[in-house]
């Protein structure tokens, strides 16, 4: 299932970028939705990489999995009617609610939550930021033209 989402995820994006750039009264913010998406399908692939990768360590593999599950909910997020930060909110509850609950139990702090967490978390934001920058605008419209 993690391979089709990636093969068939950068695919779909493209098309749906490409033809709401192009369409007369299309919806520009496809220009910030393009890099975050392509930000959430790389921490994606990073996860689940490394959680394959670490297969035969149950206890990495299950949380890299959890994240990486996390990590492409945030599309889904931000088609509530919510503002941008209740979204941004609403994810970080949903990646780290779980990293919270398994410290509390095991009574430390797992390192696959420990760099996975913040690698998922700093990258949404970096994104998002990026994304509405002149340099990334002035790009995506030379990708697209």
């Amino acid at each position: 299932l993690a391979v089709a989402i990636l093969v068939v995820a950068p695919i779909v994006l493209v098309r749906a970028v490409s033809r709401e750039l192009h369409a007369p009264n299309g919806n520009q913010g496809f220009v910030v939705i393009f890099g975050m998406d392509l930000v959430v399908l790389a921490g994606f692939a990073i996860l689940v990489g490394s959680a394959i990768a670490l297969r035969r360590h149950g206890e990495f593999h299950k949380r890299l999995m959890l994240l990486a599950t996390c990590s492409i909910i945030l599309p889904a997020i931000s088609r509530l009617p919510i503002s941008v930060a209740a979204v941004f909110l609403l994810f970080y509850a949903c990646a780290l609610v779980p990293v919270i609950i398994d410290t509390a139990r095991h009574r430390r702090l797992h390192p696959a939550f420990g760099w996975g967490a913040p690698l998922l978390i700093a990258s949404q934001q970096l994104a998002f930021y990026a994304a509405h920058t002149h340099a990334w605008h002035a790009f995506v419209a030379r990708l697209f033209a």
